[in-house]
């Protein structure tokens, strides 16, 4: 048996070259590498034209060739797989047939990449052995470029917002100084206005004094006259007394003849009376005036008359009066000034001298030292109210010493906790009658971050990847075109078809239905449905690949995930349209709006369209036989129809 050689690996792309003239040698192209559709060799006939009879010569020399000398037997080369029930999938290990069932058709899946098994060469790009373009680390990268580009966007975007805020917030305190300024300039008005106002005030009742000042000037020089005039005429009475004889004024009216002598012993006696000088009481304006105005005047009046009770007339001072007792003495309710004052105001002069000594302790840590010494040589005396008995001397000391009752980060801690702290973080443990002290862990950085050693470079890099194949595709390149052999993972037994389409059978339920007696398998399960799908798109040429991602059942590719996206995403759908179904009961399924309007959503935004796949369901006696007959027979039952839904709306497709 001929062996057909695989197609070198995708190209390797170097290092660029600072002069972009030089040339860089690369591989062969990815139409070169992905040129067989299929793991088989096929040599088909030239191209007959009937309007063209040369045409004809060219197919009968071919034809002739190929008899001649007929082509190897296909396939060629079959590639060995391992049934997994863990994954429920076939595993291909073999580096050779992990490659050419990729690039020959594009079977199966890389289980520690994307898609492509090429996590050996990223490991290599990895470790600097090789340059090469590998799409996972050019996916990264342009992942890590849109989301730098993201960053970069909401940097700017904040940045935006956020001189935005300083414009509004510069703007909100110009508003607010402005209304600050009106409201001081208003403030500024109203306190002009109000001090015109007391200015107005003053000068009127600077007037009014003036006025009153100016009358009660007149008036008293008005009462000195008075004065003068009255003094006058005492005295030219008294003058006229002393020379006149002391007789009897003429009567002039009947009170003056009734005041008269009635004898001459009466007349003499009156002659013969001095004149005696008395304090007379306050009856008219002159006595009024003539009283003492301050208490200076009322203690001059006091020391120089030998009256012992004085009293004036206005209520105005402190009386003096002759019942003070013998031990006090005047000048003790005088004040400074000769007036007299009260005996409580000797506490209160005495509490103020105490509180201005207290202001100026507590006005700088600086003067503590004097403040405490000052008040060390203070004394209070309390006097009582009532005069009757002194509280005893009170000295009040303050320390020299002042310390801040603030504790800051840098302060260290309280003794006891201190303590405390070190008996907690330090263990005693008794071992072997010997006291060691343990301590707490403290982190070491040179124990703890531990450098990193990094791979050597020699080391040999060994493939830890295999290539997954669904059962869909595994029984494809098995039954259709025969390049597959399957073996059981725990006995290590060869599979054939027939095992292999029970087996997919068994595990396209769940839980599967593997037992020791014969499980009940029904036409419809989900192997049956899905791999009529996918030998149906096969067979046209379409490369069908699972669609898990975008949450569709399938992916069809028009030539593979090298060249193009896929155009559209399949959901296979059962359909029970023949009797027997019917007559069982059985039901098609039923699909709402919601959840065909949640695919459709989510193709459209990768630019995909919808199509629904529709599986015709034999009945169960006919597949039951036909299945007897073989496992084509049995697939030639299932019918397939197309139906292709583009935006679907609830308001438009009803």
């Amino acid at each position: 048996m001929a062996e057909v050689t695989i197609p070198p690996q995708a190209p390797e792309i170097g290092e660029k070259e600072a002069d972009k003239t030089s040339s860089v040698k690369r591989g062969p192209s990815v139409h070169q590498i992905y040129a067989l559709p299929a793991p088989i060799r096929t040599f088909p006939l030239p191209t007959f034209y009937p309007n063209n009879p040369l045409s004809l010569f060219h197919v009968a020399s071919a034809w002739i060739t190929q008899l001649v000398s007929p082509p190897p037997a296909e396939p060629v080369v079959i590639h060995d797989g391992v049934w997994t029930e863990v994954t429920m999938s076939v595993h291909i290990t073999d580096e050779k047939s992990m490659r050419a069932l990729w690039e020959q058709g594009f079977y199966g899946k890389g289980h520690l990449s994307r898609s492509e098994p090429n996590w050996l060469k990223r490991e290599q790009v990895r470790r600097g052995l090789q340059e090469a373009h590998v799409s996972e680390i050019l996916t990264v990268q342009r992942r890590q470029e849109r989301a730098q580009a993201k960053w970069e966007r909401a940097r700017l975007e904040q940045e935006a917002i956020q001189k935005t805020r300083q414009e509004e917030a510069r703007l909100a305190e110009e508003a607010r100084l402005a209304e600050e300024a009106r409201i001081a300039e208003e403030a500024r008005l109203a306190e002009e206005a109000r001090l015109v106002e007391e200015a107005k005030l003053a000068e009127e009742a600077r007037l009014a004094e003036e006025a009153r000042l100016a009358e009660e000037a007149r008036l008293e020089q008005e009462a000195r006259r008075m004065a003068r005039q009255d003094q006058a005429r005492r005295e030219a009475a008294l003058v006229s007394q002393k020379l006149a004889p002391t007789l009897p004024l003429p009567p002039v009216g009947p009170l003056q003849l009734l005041s008269l002598p009635n004898s001459r012993h009466e007349l003499l006696a009156l002659s013969k009376q001095t004149p005696v000088v008395s304090v007379l009481a306050p009856v008219g304006p002159l006595q009024l005036l003539s009283l003492p105005n301050s208490h200076v005047e009322l203690l001059a009046l006091s020391a120089s008359s030998p009256l012992e009770n004085c009293a004036p007339a206005s209520g105005n001072g402190y009386a003096i009066s002759g019942s003070r007792k013998d031990d006090e003495k005047p000048s003790d309710h005088l004040l400074t000034n000769g007036s007299a004052r009260p005996p409580t105001e000797d506490l209160t002069a005495h509490l103020d001298a105490q509180n201005s000594l207290f202001k100026s302790m507590s006005s700088g840590h600086g003067q503590n030292g004097s403040a405490s010494r000052a008040m060390d040589s203070v004394e209070t005396s309390s006097v009582s109210t009532d005069g009757k008995s002194p509280r005893r001397h009170k000295s009040v000391r303050f320390s020299p010493k002042v310390e801040s009752t603030t504790f800051q980060l840098s302060d260290p801690p309280s003794p006891c906790q201190s303590l405390a702290t070190e008996k907690a973080g330090r263990q005693r443990v008794m071992d072997n009658g010997t006291s060691k002290m343990h301590e707490s862990p403290v982190f070491n950085p040179s124990k703890d971050t531990a450098e990193s050693v990094p791979v050597g470079q020699d080391d040999p890099i060994v493939n830890k990847e295999h290539l997954q194949l669904t059962p869909e595709e595994a029984f494809f390149l098995s039954f259709g075109l025969g390049v597959l052999r399957v073996t059981d993972a725990e006995t290590g037994q060869l599979l054939s078809n027939k095992q292999l389409f029970s087996r997919f059978r068994q595990f396209s339920y769940f839980p599967p239905r593997v037992g020791p007696e014969e499980p009940d398998l029904e036409p419809d399960d989900g192997f049956l449905l899905h791999y009529a799908v996918y030998h149906h798109f096969r067979s046209l040429g379409w490369v069908p690949r699972a669609g898990i991602k975008f949450g569709v059942d399938w992916l069809l590719y028009t030539r593979g995930p090298v060249f193009d996206h896929a155009e559209f995403g399949i959901m296979v759908i059962p359909s029970y349209s023949d009797e027997w179904w019917e007559d069982k009961g059985k039901q098609r399924a039923r699909k709402t709006w919601a959840w065909l309007h949640n695919i459709v959503r989510v193709l459209s935004h990768v630019t995909k369209s919808l199509v629904l796949v529709y599986v015709d369901v034999p009945p169960r006696p006919r597949f039951e036989q036909a299945l007897d007959m073989g496992i084509t027979e049995a697939l030639k039952l299932y019918r397939v129809r197309e139906v292709m839904v583009k935006r679907w709306s609830s308001n438009r497709n009803r």
